[in-house]
C-alpha cells in the first residue's frame, strides 16, 4: 500500500515534449477530468473488500470459490485488488485449516516460523491469476498495480520455497501479469468509432481516450 500511496504523488503529472524540443511537467488529461487523484485508505479499501466477498462467496464450496473472478475496472495502484488478495488468501488458508495434515503433505499449506500455517507460494500464485483482474487508463497505474500484487504474492515467502517452486515447475517465479491488469479506457470502447470516423486520425483523443 505504501507504493500506492508514493505513485498518488506522481500519478496527475507527465513529462510533455515542447515545440522547442524542451521538456515540460504538465498534469494528465485524465487527472484534470477527476478534478484529482484520490487513493482508498488501506482500511476503507478492506472493509468494502469484506463486506462485497462476505456475500458475494458465503456459502460456496472452495471449488465455487475458485470460478469466482474480481475485478476492478479503475484499479489505479491496486489498493481493491490488494484486499482482494489478502482476502481470498486467507480464506483458502482456513479451508486448507480445517483439514491441515493433508494439505500439509500436499505442500498446499506450509508453517510459518512461529508454528502457525500460511499458504504456499502456489496456492497464492494461482489466486492471483485465476481471480484477480483490472484495467486502468494511466499505463503507469496499471504497472504500479503489477509491481504491488506481485509483492504481495511473495511476502512472507522463503528463498528456498521460490527455488523449490521454479525447480519443480521448470518455469518463472513471477507470474506474467498482462493479461490480468490492462490498461485502457473502461467506459468507452472501440464502439466509439462508430461515432467518430475520425478518431484515427486525432492523435490527442487517440492518447486521451485509450480504447482498447
Amino acid at each position: 500500500y505504501m507504493i500506492g500511496q508514493i505513485y498518488e504523488l506522481f500519478l496527475e503529472e507527465q513529462l510533455c515534449p515542447e515545440p522547442d524540443g524542451t521538456l515540460r511537467v504538465r498534469r494528465k488529461p485524465e487527472a484534470v477530468a477527476s478534478q484529482g487523484v484520490v487513493n482508498t485508505p488501506k482500511n476503507m479499501a478492506d472493509r468494502i473488500v469484506r463486506e462485497t466477498l462476505d456475500g458475494l462467496l458465503g456459502g460456496k464450496t472452495p471449488e465455487q470459490a475458485r470460478s469466482v473472478r474480481i475485478a476492478d475496472i479503475s484499479c489505479g495502484s491496486g489498493n481493491f485488488l490488494l484486499s482482494a488478495f489478502e482476502y481470498l488468501i486467507n480464506r483458502r488458508t482456513e479451508e486448507l485449516s480445517a483439514g491441515p495434515e493433508e494439505a500439509l503433505r500436499e505442500g498446499r499449506l506450509l508453517e510459518d516460523e512461529e508454528g502457525g500455517l500460511r499458504l504456499s507460494f502456489a496456492e497464492r500464485r494461482g489466486i492471483l491469476k485465476r481471480n484477480l483482474f483490472g484495467v486502468d487508463i494511466d499505463p503507469l497505474a496499471a504497472e504500479v498495480t503489477k509491481l504491488s500484487l506481485l509483492l504481495k504474492l511473495i511476502e512472507g515467502c522463503t528463498r528456498r520455497e521460490l527455488a523449490d517452486y521454479a525447480r519443480e515447475k521448470r518455469a518463472g517465479i513471477l507470474p506474467d501479469l498482462d493479461e490480468n491488469i490492462q490498461t485502457g479506457n473502461d467506459l468507452v470502447d472501440t464502439g466509439y468509432l462508430k461515432y467518430d470516423r475520425t478518431f484515427l486520425e486525432k492523435p490527442e483523443l487517440y492518447r486521451k481516450l485509450r480504447l482498447y
